[in-house]
């Protein structure tokens, strides 16, 4: 579980999203920039909850497929789609973590709905990897990525906004956050 194979990787992301604790925690402060509403949390559904499988591993990460080039891809079964275009070689993100990214968020037909850049330059945002400061999807879908790392996620509404309007984005929208990792900031275990 060195996080050098993709198989490790999804191990270990899972070990992670296993691991979530909600906590304290904000979306601002301490000299990062503001919170972004589009990941910010709201009123939704509870979450659906999948039986493990019998090998002890979760469900979320026994759905995950393997490229080619072994990152993770394809739906798991909650439909959140995680593909890797660059792997990073920094530190690992894990649930809980607070981590600073620069983002790009769409809807499926390319409507773009946010960005986090400022005068043509992108500016990291922080985010706190904890159920309910941010969309699930992102809590599923940031752990496991190492710093220098790109990762697509495809987000479908159930972890994203429901069938709620939100901004620019319609009820029961499918969403896509192409993310850049910059910085990670561990938090200590429960």
């Amino acid at each position: 579980m060195t996080g050098r194979s993709g198989t490790g990787r999804l191990l270990l992301a899972n070990v992670a999203i296993t691991l979530l604790v909600i906590g304290a925690g904000c979306g601002a402060g301490s000299g990062g920039p503001a919170r972004t509403p589009s990941m910010t949390a709201h009123k939704s559904p509870p979450p659906r909850t999948p039986a493990a499988p019998a090998t002890g591993v979760s469900t979320v990460a026994a759905q995950l497929t393997l490229s080619p080039s072994g990152t993770a891809a394809g739906p798991n079964s909650s439909g959140l789609q995680i593909e890797d275009l660059v792997t990073g070689t920094g530190e690992e993100a894990r649930a809980g973590d607070i981590v600073y990214v620069t983002y790009r968020e769409t809807l499926t037909d390319g409507t773009l709905v946010e960005e986090t850049v400022v005068e043509n330059t992108p500016v990291p945002a922080r985010k706190v990897l904890r159920q309910g400061l941010i969309i699930q999807g992102l809590v599923e879908g940031i752990p496991g990525m190492k710093v220098g790392g790109k990762r697509r996620l495809v987000i479908p509404p159930a972890l994203a906004y429901g069938s709620q309007s939100f901004g620019s984005v319609p009820p029961d929208s499918t969403i896509i956050f192409d993310i850049d990792l910059v910085e990670v900031r561990h938090q200590p275990g429960p």
